[in-house]
């Protein structure tokens, strides 16, 4: 992997930075020389502790990327291993209880449950007007996104999971930005009857 001018600069003030708080103050020296840093980055605060934290932080992917293909070898032996679509019966496949989580907050019926594409987060729509934000994996409650006065119908995310599109029973059609939980565009519809579904999965928001 080839550093960019920038990278290499930030690298090095890290590496200065750590050579000092380390108390090798010789090599701390050589190195500002050869590396030629400039005397206005040397003492910078926002490298203070850098190279540190940069390599905690690749500690703690290197262990997720090592517990995440443990569960992919796991799973692979596991469906290597399960019954064929002939064997199977509805015993293996139906979930039975309990359940591993019952997640509740609507006051009024859920119409509709989606997953997000990227992210470990659910979506539940409901006839109370609230459109609510899950953690599928711990099961915990993450937050409401309000702004229908009415029955949410539908609800679907575009492709790469940025914006979320609801429809409802009040007539209106909302995108919702995704990474701030804001409604960012609503359109109403005119006519009298209720909207009961968004668009397809693989939409995109234009550019």
């Amino acid at each position: 992997m080839v550093l960019s001018a920038k990278h290499k600069d930030e690298l090095n003030c890290a590496i200065a930075d750590y050579l000092k708080q380390s108390g090798y103050i010789e090599a701390y020296n050589h190195f500002v020389q050869e590396a030629d840093i400039p005397s206005d980055k040397v003492n910078d605060k926002k490298f203070n502790g850098l190279l540190e934290k940069k390599w905690t932080s690749v500690l703690r992917l290197q262990k997720k990327v090592m517990d995440l293909e443990s569960k992919m070898t796991e799973t692979v032996k596991e469906y290597e291993g399960g019954p064929t679509k002939k064997e199977r019966s509805s015993d293996t496949w139906i979930p039975r209880p309990p359940e591993r989580y019952c997640l509740t907050g609507h006051r009024m019926p859920v119409t509709r449950v989606i997953f997000h594409p990227v992210y470990n987060v659910m979506v539940s729509a409901s006839e109370d007007g609230s459109i609510k934000v899950w953690d599928y994996e711990s099961g915990d409650f993450e937050r409401t996104l309000k702004g229908h006065t009415d029955a949410v119908n539908d609800i679907a995310f575009e492709s790469s999971g940025k914006v979320l599109a609801s429809c409802s029973s009040d007539l209106t059609i909302r995108l919702w930005d995704f990474a701030g939980y804001e409604c960012i565009k609503d359109s109403t519809w005119t006519r009298s009857h209720s909207i009961l579904c968004t668009v397809r999965t693989d939409w995109r928001l234009p550019c």
